[in-house]
């Protein structure tokens, strides 16, 4: 049975991720757009599915182990009924280190 102490200590640990969470999003002047316009929007494309304008290239994050990518696309493919989309991720765990000039 885990000791009172640690379970204190985790608990306050969390908390500030819990609370950050939570804050409000700064909107991104560039792409206003909040979360229940963004909601609204999704609901409204699975409602009328359209094909793809052009492939979506679908890219891992770095370290990725290849598994938000098959998730992204399953998520997309519901929202487009499309087979347009390409998932690349990369194996590579580290960045090699810069070779010095001779």
């Amino acid at each position: 049975m885990p000791r009172p102490h640690v379970v204190l200590f985790l608990t306050m640990l969390s908390l500030p991720f819990l609370f950050t969470a939570c804050t409000a999003k700064p909107e991104n002047p560039s792409f206003p757009l909040n979360f229940s316009q963004a909601s609204k929007a999704v609901a409204d494309m699975r409602a009328d599915p359209q094909p793809l304008s052009r492939p979506l290239v679908i890219i891992g994050g770095f370290g990725d182990p290849n598994v938000s990518p098959p998730l992204f696309k399953s998520w997309f493919q519901g929202v487009t009924r499309d087979s347009q989309m390409i998932t690349v991720f990369s194996p590579c765990h580290s960045l090699p280190r810069p070779q010095p000039l001779s």
